[in-house]
């Protein structure tokens, strides 16, 4: 019964996260780690609250230990799937009381209700249906379930055995380029440096002119990137590519990559100066 009820609360995660992923992209997304329709920490998350909680008498109380054991669950395989893989596959840093961008607020408070909808209701009346159905054919329908459930697991992480690989290389390149543009745009022995250095110094109209022109703007720089990002995209395999769709908001572990910010800060403040020193002639 522990495992067709899991099998339950794993399809219907899968099925509330691809509807609600679906409509906050505009787009049709098979949403969850694996290839099957299963999101198995909705199911882990279920069981546990059953496991554990049942005995909890109010429903304020149970509530607040089900919100917390879920954000501790949806913390801690953030943590754990980064570690493997090097990415974080979901990021909540854009919502209202996130927790380093592994949990927030609001999925927190959701994550109460829907512990309070499993114990009392849910849980209740899919222990009455399974009661219900003969005991050889819930079985047979639970073991299948494992066998495709184990089979899906097995695919998944040979097809992503490479990936956390191919997400290093890609951050190394990247770092390597950023930290390159970098030192060419401040310490280079070329005129774009030597412009960058004449136009924080002086306001002298001619610097920022000949700066305008030698130096590359925000597309050359954004250029590198998007140069990178396609080779990594091309190096992908079909497993690969269904998880990265599957996490829109997926973002590499990179912590290399302020460099490149700093570049970015570099040609704003460089353009800032600029403009300041073309107004400061215009009003003379």
């Amino acid at each position: 019964m522990l495992i067709a009820s899991f099998a339950v609360y794993s399809c219907a995660g899968w099925l509330f996260e691809s509807i609600l992923c679906s409509v906050s992209e505009h787009r049709v997304i098979n949403r969850g780690f694996l290839n099957g329709p299963v999101c198995p920490i909705y199911g882990a998350g279920a069981m546990a609250a059953v496991i554990l909680l049942s005995g909890i008498g109010t429903i304020p109380s149970l509530f607040g230990y089900g919100a917390l054991a879920c954000s501790v669950l949806e913390y801690s395989t953030s943590v754990v799937m980064e570690k493997i893989y090097h990415a974080r596959w979901w990021d909540y840093s854009d919502r209202f009381l996130n927790l380093n961008g592994r949990i927030c607020m609001p999925a927190t408070v959701l994550f109460g209700f829907f512990v309070v909808l499993v114990v009392r209701v849910l849980q209740p009346a899919l222990e009455a249906l399974f009661a219900r159905m003969d005991p050889r054919v819930l079985a047979g329908l639970c073991g299948i379930f494992l066998a495709i459930f184990a089979l899906d697991l097995l695919v998944t992480n040979i097809g992503l055995s490479r990936f956390r690989d191919k997400i290093d290389a890609y951050c190394d390149q990247l770092t390597v380029q950023a930290q390159g543009v970098y030192a060419e745009l401040t310490e280079g022995d070329n005129m774009v440096a030597e412009g960058y250095q004449r136009i924080k110094q002086s306001p002298v109209g001619h610097a920022y002119v000949r700066l305008r022109e030698l130096m590359p703007g925000p597309v050359a720089i954004e250029d590198i990137g998007h140069s990178l990002a396609a080779s990594f995209s091309a190096a992908l395999n079909d497993q690969e590519r269904r998880v990265m769709d599957a996490f829109p908001r997926m973002r590499v572990q990179a912590p290399k990559l302020p460099s490149m910010d700093r570049v970015r800060a570099l040609a704003e403040s460089v353009a800032e100066t600029a403009h300041d020193a073309l107004m400061s002639l215009e009003d003379r």
